[in-house]
């Protein structure tokens, strides 16, 4: 087939037509790659979108857990800040009921 009548027969059944089988493979090989290297940027791309979704996700249960133990740590300071106050009151108490009994005692 000579190259007028292939490209005439190309543009008619809209296909490529080469006179040779290597550049036939060669334009084949290329397709093939081009094809893979866009799924692969594809596959990529998608892949670096999931993993900032995910970091995202992470910080904000970072942040959530964070704000939690801070919480829980105010909640204790408050607890230990009760019993160090009743401590005091009960000491105190305990001190005037001790000094109250010596009174007693001393009595005759």
């Amino acid at each position: 087939m000579d190259a007028r009548r292939c490209a005439v027969r190309a543009r008619a059944d809209a296909l490529r037509c080469c006179h040779n089988e290597s550049e036939a493979r060669a334009r084949d090989v290329v397709e093939i790659l081009s094809a893979v290297t866009g799924a692969s940027l594809s596959a990529a791309i998608y892949a670096y979108g999931g993993s900032r979704i995910k970091r995202r996700d992470v910080e904000d249960s970072v942040l959530r857990l964070t704000m939690a133990v801070e919480s829980v740590a105010e909640k204790i300071q408050q607890l230990h800040d009760d019993f160090r106050n009743d401590k005091v009151e009960v000491f105190g108490r305990l001190n005037q009921i001790e000094q109250r009994i010596a009174k007693l005692e001393a009595k005759p």
